[in-house]
């Protein structure tokens, strides 16, 4: 290893708190755990961390990390010929028994194959054998559609893995002989019963003589026809909060907390808030304890959750924080719960801009999408930041939704127009700066929405523009939008099936770029059309299909017919309703 990088290596270590070493000789099992993506913004990741802290609480495993390196330093990497490396003792990637990568991103799946090559690993799993790592996956990516990556990975985790991953190193340690070798096939049979481990060569796509997709089916004994995605009961068996401390990351201030997990607000668009049903949240006595080890550390608090503002205690919560003189941060709220003690807490912390997400500006678009707020709570939450001192509003809109017209792009040229009028009631000139994020829908898996089709890239580009020009009146407006040219790549790699893992290879080592992915799809014989641009049929079998999520398919489908019908979905009540099966079936069904 040079010195460059091994000095930048040790200054990283000595910003933490919390690191773990341990001595390569006294654990039989070694994991480099791998975010794919920039240190900065992979130590953010709360999943990461956890599974961190869990495998290195294991007495027969030593875990380390790894992320993708910052050009100057994958400069360093090429012009000495060295291979990737970990992050605690510097050995290199492929001397693990295990890469476990954690993929948040679709865009973070040519990171994958690029760690890969930077370790000197053969991308593809056929093409390794005993002397190289196994390959396994987790994060929300895999959980709802691994197969653009299946003929690259040894072994996904579908859904939570805080409990899967000590089944699956119990298994793992069970098979190591008295010199530390094992019989990997064997190893993967007997992972593949795991509930929640899918070993995607034990599978294969079948299809019919004119090419239609029949879906993904065992081709050995023993495997099950479904791979059942794993969840949590109690959370508080699993506390989730910063494992390792350092200001070198986004939330380098404050110690971060899991509050909730799950979302039972029924957005159509959402992945998240189907991923990780049914919503659960921790108890008051649970996060109190975390918060007393954090204060320890930091005098900020961070609270993540799809929802803080529903969390139940919230009040009692925040009244706790005051008392301990701790300021707070939250991932994200919404306008219609949000109380009065919440919001100066947070103000009191030093929030100045308040974040709101109608993602869509008119209320027809908002009933179709059911995100449950009206233009009266959007007024409510400009109000409310204003008398509380906030001079900044930022809005979470998308464009390309399913049903959109030009009247709804209006509408949110409608809406600033009302927020800026509506603000002056409260400030001398309003709002000092309004934030305008923009970003075009995708029709993930596993949501109402995954029948439909997405809005042409041309389209959208026209539709960023549009808005812009009529927006630019504001010079207290600053727009953002994602761009389509990547947007329509995300959407590939969410939607895809197999046959794309040649396809990601190819695209990667062609630039990335979408003429690098047209190019790559080409050579096989596909296209974008195909994957994003056409409406399904219910009768449709996915790529993702073989994967069970406890939701049923039929009740994704009422709730695409709902959304036809702008009818209203409520909130689910864990543990009291049984509408999309996760948590039961409904009696008679």
């Amino acid at each position: 290893m040079s010195r460059k990088l091994d000095e930048k290596r040790k200054d990283i270590l000595e910003n933490e708190i919390g690191t773990v070493f341990k001595n390569k000789g006294l654990t039989p099992v070694s994991v480099a755990l791998i975010y794919p993506n920039t240190y900065y913004v992979g130590q953010s990741n709360l999943g990461f961390q956890t599974i961190y802290g869990i495998l290195n609480k294991r007495l027969d495993v030593r875990c380390e990390r790894a992320f993708i390196p910052e050009e100057e330093d994958e400069k360093e990497l090429k012009r000495i010929n060295q291979h990737l490396f970990s992050l605690e003792s510097g050995q290199l990637l492929k001397e693990f028994d295990f890469l476990a990568f954690s993929i948040s991103f679709e865009l973070d799946y040519v990171n994958v194959i690029k760690i890969l090559d930077l370790a000197g690993i053969p991308v593809f799993s056929e093409d390794r054998d005993d002397q190289y790592p196994l390959i396994i996956a987790g994060g929300p990516c895999m959980t709802f559609n691994p197969e653009p990556l299946a003929d690259i990975l040894d072994l996904v985790i579908i859904g939570e893995g805080e409990e899967v991953i000590n089944e699956l190193f119990d298994l793992y340690s069970s098979h190591l002989t008295g010199d530390l070798v094992i019989n990997r096939d064997k190893f993967l049979l007997e992972a593949a019963k795991i509930p929640g481990v899918y070993v995607p060569k034990f599978y294969q796509e079948q299809y019919d003589e004119g090419g239609k997709y029949l879906g993904t089916k065992p081709v050995v004994e023993g495997v099950p026809e479904k791979i059942t995605r794993r969840w949590i009961k109690n959370l508080d068996d699993f506390p989730t909060r910063s494992v390792i401390l350092t200001p070198n990351t986004e939330f380098g201030n404050m110690f971060l907390i899991e509050v909730s997990r799950g979302c039972g607000r029924h957005c159509r668009f959402c992945m998240a808030g189907y991923c990780y049903r049914p919503p659960r949240v921790r108890s008051l006595k649970s996060i109190l304890k975390q918060v007393e080890e954090g204060k320890e550390h930091r005098d900020r608090i961070g609270l993540m959750g799809a929802a803080i503002s529903d969390y139940p205690w919230i009040d009692e919560l925040c009244k706790e924080l005051n008392a301990n003189n701790l300021s707070v941060s939250v991932a994200s709220f919404r306008v219609d719960s949000v109380t009065p003690t919440l919001l100066k807490t947070l103000v009191a912390g030093g929030l100045r801009t308040l974040t709101v997400a109608p993602e869509a500006g008119s209320e027809r678009l908002r009933k179709v999408i059911n995100k449950g707020i009206s233009e009266e709570d959007i007024m409510k939450a400009s109000c409310i930041a204003l008398q509380e001192g906030m001079e900044q509003i930022r809005y979470y809109l998308m464009i390309g939704l399913p049903t959109e017209t030009e009247g709804d792009l209006q509408e949110i040229v409608n809406l600033i127009e009302k927020v800026n009028k509506h603000a002056k009631q409260f400030r001398k000139g309003g709002f000092r700066k309004i934030s305008l994020s923009v970003n075009p829908f995708i029709p993930k898996p596993f949501t109402p929405f995954q029948w439909e089709a997405m809005d042409y890239r041309v389209n959208l580009e026209k539709k960023i523009k549009w808005l812009k020009q009529h927006l630019n009146k504001y010079k207290n407006l600053e727009i953002s939008a994602e761009s389509p040219r990547l947007t329509v790549i995300q959407g590939l790699l969410a939607r895809g099936d197999r046959k794309l893992s040649k396809v990601l290879v190819s695209a990667y080592r062609a630039g990335g770029n979408l003429t690098a992915w047209k190019k790559a799809l080409g050579e096989e014989g596909l296209d974008f059309d195909f994957y994003l641009y056409r409406q399904r049929t219910k009768e449709e079998i996915f790529p993702w299909d073989h994967l069970d999520w406890g939701v049923d398919k039929e009740y994704l489908w009422e709730e695409r017919l709902k959304a036809e019908k702008k009818e209203f979905t409520p909130s689910c009540l864990p543990n009291s309703c049984r509408r999309c099966g996760v948590c039961g079936k409904e009696e008679g069904n």
